[in-house]
């Protein structure tokens, strides 16, 4: 897949998941709401990958996504589609791929429910 191609589907799988988030949470997808499921969907794409890594992968692996993905950006909105690219990139196979988005959506609604910062900030 282009690149480009690769950005797009990760950013519309991203508002994709980012909306199942803000349902499972009773949030309406709109504002402030928003951010929060952009913030609570990368912070546990971040834990839920590190996880997968380390049962698939090695420790440097491990280390070298908490480098690159672990901390906020700047531009927190493409955070998450970001991580999803990159899960991709490195050829995580598909049905991997959709069991991380799974735990990630559930993970991200419990910090939601629980007005953890990890959603709120």
């Amino acid at each position: 897949m282009i690149d480009n191609e690769l950005i797009a589907q990760s950013a519309a799988d991203a508002a994709r998941l980012e909306s199942e988030i803000l349902a499972a949470a009773g949030r309406a997808p709109k504002g402030a709401d928003e951010l929060i499921a952009v913030r609570a969907l990368a912070n546990a794409l971040v834990v839920v990958v590190q996880e997968y890594l380390e049962q698939h992968s090695n420790a440097e692996d491990v280390e070298l996504f908490f480098e690159v993905h672990g901390r906020q950006p700047d531009d927190i909105e493409a955070w998450p589609a970001n991580i999803l690219a990159d899960l991709s990139r490195h050829r995580i196979p598909a049905d991997d791929r959709s069991t991380i988005n799974v735990r990630a959506v559930r993970t991200a609604t419990g910090y939601i429910r629980d007005s953890s910062p990890l959603a709120l900030g």
